[in-house]
Parts: C-alpha cells; structure tokens; sequence
C-alpha cells in the first residue's frame, strides 16, 4: 500500500516496542525507551505553548505600557482600551491553555509512532496530524465545564440540608447528619476517581484516531471496559514513578532547609546554594516528567487497544492516518496467492 497523502509522514524504522498488547514492564520501559530516542523533540512539544504564552503575555504587556505612556493624562483616556484588552488577554490565555491538550495529543501519537515503528515524527507532520483538534478540545473543556457546574450544584443541593440537620440540637441526628455528609463525599471521591480512570484515554483517542469530543469519551469508556483495576493500577504506578522523583529532591531541599536553621549564621550561603540548587531540580525533574507521563498513557491506550482487537502482528500505519490498524481487518491475499499446503 503506498500513500501520496503529504501529511504521511515518512517510514520510522524499526520498532521500540513488542508486537501486541504491552506488559507493565513494556509500559514503564518503553515510555522511557521513546522518550529517550527523540527527546528534543518531546521537549519541544511540551514548551512550545508555554512559550507562546510566554510571548502573548509580553506582547499584550507591550502595548498596554505603550497605550498608557502615550496618553498624557495618566491612562485616564486608554481605561477603556486597557480593560477591553485585559479582557481580551484573558480570552486569549484560556485559548492558549487549551493548546496544552493538543501538544499532549503530539506526543502520544509521536510516541506511539516510535514504538510501532510506523513513522518518524517531526513537528511538521505532527501538527499535520492534530489539524482540527483545538476545536475539539474546545468543546471538550466545554463539557468538562458544564459537568462540573452540575456537580457543584448537586453537591449543595445535598450538603446545604446536611448542614442545617447536623446545626439541630437533636444529637442523634447530629451524628446521623454527619455521618450521612461522610458517606456522601466519599462517594463523591470514588466516584471522581473512577471518571478519571474510564476519561484517562480521551486525549489519545482524541489525537490519534481523530475524534470528536463525545466520541473521544465514550472511546475511551470502551478501551476501560474490563480493564478497570487494570488500567487504575497502571495509573498508580505511573503516579508513584513520578512521587518518586519528586521526593529526591525534596528531602534534598529540605535537607539544605535543616543545615540552614541549624548553622545560626554558619555557613548559612552554602545551605541557601543548596537549598535553591535542590529547588531548581525539582522544577526541572517535575517538568521533564511531564512528557513521560503522557507517553506512558499512550502506550496505555496504544496496548490496550491491540488488546481488544487480538493484534499480535505489526501494524504498518496508524489512527492518525485515517485507519486503527488494530480496528482494520486483515488484508486480503494478493492475487495469485495460495493457501501454503501442509
């Protein structure tokens, strides 16, 4: 099969990952084995909208000093101006934001370029690839936002009478009030962490199969059917990775905190050097391990998706061109071909 698609990028080689679905240990492994082999190009994905945050922020700031220092009664007359373009800054953040999803959507399909093997992935053609998923994202957050309005507005309709029941001065419905408010927000809490697991592939399936927002939820509700506790213990592996990570630098930090409260002026600017060098590691060890947490999720999604197929083979071409070759049938035989005889 040959495409002439320009948005096909070129082939990517070998593979870095086993044929068919993925064991923890592939998982763990081969995120950092992909991570690894285009680093910069991860890097990059997860920078650029910081960056282009970084350069809205500047812009706006610019032309907001220039608006006043041109008005030469104090900024009385650029007031209006100004708020509007506050406003508009506010819009365009918010916006910006939403670009965090779609870099997120880049790196899964680049990763799962890389363990498959199926092409070699630059910018150019992953932003090809993602053509359209700002707006999908969009409408995503949309419904993420209109859920939790409805999830505030239930949680007061049922703690406000709680609250006034445990005020009572009957004791036993005191205690029956506060028990009931305890039941409720516990099962508030199991209830969000369970949403979280079944939406953890919505992002993936979003990117790589391009889907829209509904069908990327009820996708990513279909990869997590029977593989609940599985997919939450991933989860939670992928979580105590990055604890990990986190807590050398920290008890580094606090550390050089200790020798500092200990020294009483002693030594005092080698503790502090230590304590900002142990500071500064953990920002960059947080925002590093970014990356490699969604590359982890996407070799989630790319397993668990062969799994529900029966894909043991290697797959040439995937969902971000247009065809899941784990949803694919097998191809046919060319003609002339015959069955081998036994």
């Amino acid at each position: 099969m040959t495409w002439t698609t320009p948005s096909v990028p070129a082939a990517g080689g070998h593979a870095l990952l086993p044929h068919g679905p993925l064991t923890l240990g592939d998982i763990v492994g081969g995120a950092w084995r992909v991570y690894k082999a285009r680093f910069g190009l991860f890097l990059k994905l997860l920078l650029m909208p910081f960056l282009i945050m970084f350069g809205a922020t500047l812009v706006f700031g610019l032309v907001i000093a220039a608006m006043v220092l041109a008005d030469p009664r104090g900024g009385q007359q650029a007031t209006p101006a100004v708020i509007g373009l506050g406003i508009l800054f506010y819009i365009a953040m918010l916006a910006i934001s939403l670009l965090v999803y779609v870099y997120q959507g880049r790196t899964v399909i680049g990763g799962i370029d890389l363990a498959t093997g199926r092409a070699n992935p630059t910018s150019a053609n992953l932003a090809e690839r993602t053509r359209g998923m700002l707006g999908r994202v969009f409408i995503l957050m949309l419904i993420a936002f209109a859920a939790s309005i409805v999830l505030v507005v239930a949680l007061i309709a049922v703690l406000v009478p709680i609250g006034m029941a445990a005020d009572s001065d009957s004791g036993s419905a005191n205690g029956a009030s506060i028990l009931l408010g305890f039941v409720f927000l516990t099962a508030v809490y199991v209830g969000a962490i369970w949403f979280m697991i079944k939406v953890v592939y919505t992002i993936p399936a979003m990117a790589e199969e391009g889907l829209d927002a509904i069908p990327s939820i009820k996708r990513s509700f279909q990869l997590t059917k029977g593989a609940f506790w599985k997919t939450f213990g991933y989860q939670l592996v992928l979580g105590l990775i990055g604890m990990a990570l986190f807590l050398v630098p920290y008890f580094v930090m606090m550390g050089a905190a200790f020798a500092l409260a200990q020294s009483q002026g002693q030594n005092s600017a080698a503790a502090l050097t230590g304590m900002g060098f142990a500071l500064l590691v953990l920002y960059a060890v947080l925002l590093l391990y970014v990356p490699y947490q969604y590359l982890f999720t996407g070799l989630m999604y790319l397993s668990r998706s062969r799994e529900q197929a029966g894909v043991t083979a290697p797959s040439q071409y995937g969902g971000s061109y247009g065809v899941n070759p784990w949803d694919a049938p097998p191809a046919p035989p060319a003609p002339g071909d015959s069955a081998p005889r036994g």
